[in-house]
C-alpha cells in the first residue's frame, strides 16, 4: 500500500521489472509504483480483475495480484516449503497396542490450512537402508497424528518419515534417528524414589 517500504516492495519493484516494466528500486511503494501495479493488473486483467468483478487496475496489490507476481517470477515468498519430524525423533521406546502422537512441523508448508502429508513406517535396518513396512495414514492434514501401534508391526527399531501427499512435491523428513517398538507388556523400568536398603 501507499508509503509502504522495505524488503517486500523491492520484490515487488523487481518483479515488475523483470515483468518488462519501467519501475525503479526505490524499497518505497510510492505513486510510480501504483501507476505500474495498476499497468500490470491491466495486462493481466483476465487473472487479476475479472475474478474479483474489477474492469481497471487498483495500483492495491491484493491476492490476485500477488497470486500472479507468483506464478510468473516467485517472488513472494523465498522461504522453501519443508518438513520437519518432531516425535519420534529418535531414542523413544513405543509399545504395540499403545497410542502414540506423532508430530512434525512445516515451513512454508502448513502455513494455508494444512498441506495433506502422508506418514510412512520404515525399518531401520542401518544407516542409509530404510525400507517402508507401511502407511501409517495417508493424506493428513494437521502437524499430529495419533497412532495406535498395530499388533501386526515387528519388534524392532524404526523410523518414520513424513511426506508431502501434494503431486509433485517431493517435501519430506526422516526422524533423526531410530525409536524402538517393543512387544505389549515389556517392562519399563522407571525408577522414582530410592530403593529401600
Amino acid at each position: 500500500s501507499m508509503g509502504q517500504n522495505g524488503s517486500a516492495v523491492i520484490a515487488l519493484q523487481t518483479a515488475l521489472q523483470k515483468d518488462g516494466e519501467s519501475v525503479s528500486i526505490t524499497s518505497t511503494f510510492d505513486e510510480q509504483t501504483a501507476s505500474v501495479v495498476t499497468g500490470f493488473q491491466q495486462k493481466y486483467k483476465n487473472y487479476i480483475l475479472t475474478p474479483v468483478g474489477l474492469q481497471y487496475g487498483t495500483g492495491y496489490v491484493g491476492s490476485y495480484t500477488r497470486a500472479k507476481l507468483n506464478a510468473l517470477f516467485g517472488c513472494q515468498n523465498s522461504q522453501k516449503p519443508s518438513i520437519t519430524v518432531l516425535s519420534p525423533n529418535g531414542g523413544e521406546t513405543w509399545q504395540v497396542g499403545n497410542t502414540y502422537t506423532i508430530k512434525w512441523s512445516g515451513a512454508g508448508y502448513d502455513t494455508y490450512g494444512g498441506k495433506p502429508v502422508d506418514i510412512n513406517l520404515l525399518s531401520y535396518v542401518g544407516p542409509n537402508n530404510y525400507p517402508v513396512v507401511m502407511t501409517i495414514a495417508p493424506s493428513i492434514s494437521n502437524n499430529f497424528y495419533n497412532w495406535v501401534i498395530p499388533s501386526s508391526v515387528n519388534t524392532g527399531a524404526y523410523i518414520v518419515r513424513i511426506s508431502s501427499a501434494v503431486t509433485g512435491e517431493v517435501i519430506s523428513d526422516l526422524s533423526d534417528s531410530y525409536f524402538k517398538i517393543v512387544a505389549t507388556g515389556t517392562p519399563s523400568i522407571t525408577t522414582t524414589s530410592p530403593l529401600p536398603s
